[in-house]
């Protein structure tokens, strides 16, 4: 928080994110989503996470605070050939967010969604993947898929159709996992944009074991997705938040 107590003050009362920035710090501009949930409602919800369904975890909630989740923003461009009489192309453009620490989907849109500018100076994560490896890993899925796809010309005993049918069903299996459901006749990644989601964060403890519980900063929603990303690199994520070692 501020160190003017007037100023601090105003903070308290409209939670908002921006509030927790040392005084006179640069802001750090990048696409994003604004926060339009307050300090109050996120720190409820992970409250509520650390006492479990039955309210009998007791975890303890170590730290609290704003953090920008970096994310890659894919644009999509996917073609597929349809029709019964007559073999007809279609292209359709989706829009994927993949968090840029493991490369889960978290959004999709059919869209282009608005990304103004926001300021990401206080506790913005630091992604581990490069904009190629979320692009590698959508061309290898591809690749499988296109592999296994056509199982109608294929010859030979029934186990081995069965074999073919379980590589195309896995295959099928990884694009929908990476936001491609239906799989398309072709993909192409049109475009890439660093972008940052706002969370709002807590670092729980119990018996020695940490982890991290992320809150939509424009919804208000537990991603529980997210939290478990978070909580399987909780070394990298705490570096990225300076090391939180106690609730401010």
């Amino acid at each position: 928080m501020p160190s003017d107590p007037v100023l601090a003050k105003r903070c308290h009362r409209s939670g908002h994110a921006r509030c927790s920035l040392p005084l006179g710090q640069t802001p750090v501009i990048a696409p994003g989503v604004p926060f339009s949930i307050p300090f109050a409602s996120g720190r409820q919800e992970v409250e509520r996470a650390a006492r479990g369904r039955m309210g009998l975890r007791r975890d303890v909630v170590t730290w609290f605070g704003a953090a920008w989740l970096p994310v890659w923003t894919l644009q999509l461009g996917l073609s597929r050939r349809g029709g019964v009489l007559r073999r007809v192309d279609s292209a359709i453009h989706v829009w994927n967010d993949y968090e840029a620490l493991d490369g889960t989907l978290i959004q999709q849109s059919t869209e282009e969604p608005a990304r103004p500018p926001v300021d990401i100076g206080e506790h913005p994560l630091r992604a581990r993947l490069e904009e190629k490896e979320v692009g590698a890993r959508l061309a290898d899925a591809e690749r499988g898929w296109q592999r296994t796809r056509d199982v109608k010309r294929l010859r030979g005993s029934d186990a081995a159709l069965q074999r073919r049918l379980d590589a195309r069903d896995a295959a099928r299996k990884v694009l929908a996992v990476l936001g491609v459901d239906p799989p398309a006749d072709s993909i192409s990644i049109e475009r890439t944009t660093s972008t940052y989601r706002p969370l709002w964060l807590g670092l729980l403890t119990r018996s020695g074991h940490e982890r991290f519980v992320a809150v939509d900063g424009t919804s208000g929603q537990l991603l529980p997705a997210v939290s478990d990303v978070l909580t399987a690199h909780v070394q990298w994520a705490r570096g990225s938040l300076g090391g939180p070692t106690s609730t401010p």
